[in-house]
């Protein structure tokens, strides 16, 4: 597999680890200059989250950040976080969570990558604009 096609995939533990403009690029290139369309999706406001200690420990949301790497750019991220409890969420899955250890399994923690409830239907994934254009994978819709 040659270094052009080989995809490197990071897990981070902090935004600090990426440039705000990296992440930017993929979560909201819409908002190179402007306002973005989403600012949940923004650098500013996923590390407003950490700097607040509104994420991270003792918080029962433990950030695992994606990082997808293409010839040392970054190409693609995702926001993750390791739950421990599943306060906070949208739609509460306790009784899951309670059917799941009554019959003697583990359901914390878990991974849970927040998203819309109704995401735009150009919204695509979170991947970088030129891979959106010159690629266009199917996971991936250009805006």
């Amino acid at each position: 597999m040659s270094k052009e096609t080989q995809i490197e995939i990071n897990v981070l533990t902090s935004l600090s680890q990426i440039p705000e403009t990296a992440w930017d690029r993929c979560a909201c290139p819409e908002a190179v200059g402007r306002a973005p369309f989403d600012p949940f999706t923004t650098y500013r406001f996923l590390k407003a989250l950490e700097d607040s200690q509104s994420v991270g420990p003792g918080t029962g949301w433990k950030p695992h950040y994606l990082q997808a790497k293409r010839g040392g750019d970054t190409i693609g991220v995702a926001p993750l976080y390791g739950k421990s409890h599943s306060q906070g969420e949208y739609i509460f899955d306790h009784n899951f969570a309670q059917a799941y250890e009554n019959s003697g399994g583990r359901y914390y923690p878990k991974l849970q990558m927040p998203c819309h409830i109704h995401q735009p239907p150009d919204a695509g994934c979170w991947c970088a604009l030129s891979i959106r254009r010159s690629r266009n994978p199917p996971w991936c819709k250009p805006p």
